[in-house]
C-alpha cells in the first residue's frame, strides 16, 4: 500500500496523532483522515489483499497438502472487522 502521506502532511499527523489534549489535535488527524479519504483507500486494499489471500490459499494449501478451510476461517475472522 503505497503512502498517501507526504512529507508536508506528516508534520501535522506527527504532531496531533494519539494526543487527547488538545481536543483538536484529534480533529486535525481525522480531518487529514476524511481529506485524503483513507477509509476507501484501506477498504480497496483490504478487499484486494482478501482476493490475493483466497487464490494463495487455495493454490498452496491444495498443494501442500494443508486444509484450505483452516485458512478461510481465519481469514474470514479478521476480513472486514470493526476495531
Amino acid at each position: 500500500m503505497p503512502s498517501k502521506i507526504s512529507k508536508t502532511l506528516n508534520i501535522p499527523v506527527q504532531d496531533n496523532y494519539a494526543r487527547k489534549e488538545p481536543p483538536e489535535c484529534a480533529e486535525r488527524v481525522k480531518t487529514l483522515y476524511r481529506e485524503l479519504n483513507l477509509e476507501a483507500v484501506y477498504r480497496d486494499y483490504e478487499e484486494a489483499s482478501y482476493q490475493k489471500l483466497l487464490g494463495m490459499v487455495e493454490k498452496e494449501a491444495v498443494e501442500v497438502g494443508l486444509p484450505k478451510q483452516l485458512f478461510l476461517e481465519f481469514a474470514n475472522r479478521i476480513y472486514k472487522r470493526v476495531a
